[in-house]
């Protein structure tokens, strides 16, 4: 029964990711390639986390967050949550707005805009 319930809980996940692929696919997006914005956002807060000799595994301690979603957010994989970038900021020592203006900055001035890679 056990296994059972594991198998329908991954062919669920497998079926939303499938739908997600065929939207994005029928839009001429990919889920390979994050936004300019959650690009420069996973940049950043990676440059922040390393320049507080932290590891990816200390910051979601820190944050209260599960130890996957920091490199989720630098690889660009997952779009968080108000809440997630504020416990983020505050475990880097910042303002969520601090953090929010940092990754601005950084895809006006690194970051290439959508469909120009």
């Amino acid at each position: 029964m056990h296994t059972l319930a594991a198998s329908q809980v991954h062919h669920r996940r497998y079926t939303q990711l499938w739908i997600a692929r065929e939207g994005w696919a029928s839009q001429g997006l990919s889920m390979a390639e994050p936004s300019a914005a959650l690009r420069a956002l996973g940049a950043v807060v990676r440059r922040l986390r390393q320049e507080r000799d932290m590891s990816q595994w200390e910051l979601s301690e820190r944050a209260g967050i599960h130890k996957n979603t920091p490199g989720l957010i630098e690889r660009g994989e997952r779009s968080p949550a108000l809440e997630t970038i504020n416990a983020i900021a505050r475990a880097l020592d910042l303002r969520g707005s601090e953090l929010l203006r940092l990754a601005e900055d950084y895809a006006q001035t690194h970051v290439e805009p959508e469909g120009t890679r």
